[in-house]
């Protein structure tokens, strides 16, 4: 999708293929919408494909309420409030750089509130009968980690369920003809329900941590933490990798390079292992 995109065409009953280049917003090129969602137009594996023993790339979705500073566990978003969206990336090969498309949708997939780049990297656009937010710029990696962050304002009351579908594609630097390697994600979709009836921001109960370094190797720290508390990590699939009782460090050296989830009470935060 990121860097070549396959164009189907049939005229008179014959069939042709285009093979273009499109490191930049592929979204307002032939590629298209690729985010899975159900107004998308193409996938990526159109072109890019793994290698024999590749690994395709996993993909979560973090958000921050920009206000508080506190993370979205609930799973409820304040109408009106704006959040700072997160996808991260891993793959175990690992690759240099992505490309990346996320759009938000509602129940009736029109556009759900309202995003915005903030980095001179990312670009939102026009798509089809969406916006999607993409990569104006390459990606860059570290060790086959990904992130990549925008705003999002959610709609205003009343507009329900809304769907983020994101796509990673992590790519191998060949350039065009050379796309066979490259570790395209599966569709990612994540559900957000409208919080209703709540004079309180639902986030607002949870105590502010933050886990550094993120992208970790061995060990990350946690802030915030006033006395020794059981934690818990686990992965995309939802199984406990690591349970440990800690006041600061937590040890995942033994994890394999991914995307996983640490748990603290009932807050969530997402961290790439590399």
């Amino acid at each position: 999708m990121f860097k070549k995109s396959l164009l189907f065409s049939t005229t008179l009953g014959i069939a042709y293929i285009t093979l273009c280049s499109y490191p930049s917003k592929p979204g307002t090129t032939a590629a298209g919408d690729c985010t899975g969602s159900p107004v998308a137009t193409n996938t990526c594996n159109s072109c890019h494909t793994a290698s024999t023993g590749g690994t395709t790339t996993v993909v979560g979705i973090t958000l921050i309420d920009s206000a508080t500073s506190i993370p979205l566990t609930s799973g409820k978003y304040t109408p009106g409030a704006t959040y700072i969206v997160t996808l991260a990336g891993a793959n175990t090969k690992p690759l240099s750089s992505c490309g990346f498309q996320v759009s938000i949708l509602d129940a009736s997939n029109a556009n759900a509130g309202t995003m915005r780049a903030t980095n001179t990297k990312t670009s939102v656009d026009a798509v089809g009968s969406s916006n999607i937010i993409e990569q104006k710029s390459v990606i860059t990696g570290t060790a086959g980690a990904y992130t990549v962050s925008f705003n999002w304002t959610a709609p205003s009351k009343g507009k329900g369920t809304v769907n983020f579908y994101a796509v990673i594609n992590a790519v191998n630097g060949g350039g065009t003809g050379n796309q066979n390697g490259d570790a395209v994600s599966a569709p990612y979709t994540l559900a957000l329900t409208e919080a209703i009836n709540s004079s309180i921001n639902e986030n607002n109960v949870l105590t502010a941590h933050n886990i550094y370094p993120n992208p970790c190797q061995n060990t990350f720290n946690i802030e915030g933490l006033t006395s020794t508390t059981q934690v818990s990590v686990f992965d995309l699939m939802g199984k406990e990798v690591v349970s440990a009782q800690t006041s600061s460090s937590i040890d995942v050296a033994h994890l394999a390079p991914g995307i996983y989830v640490l748990r603290i009470n009932k807050q969530a935060i997402t961290f790439v292992k590399q």
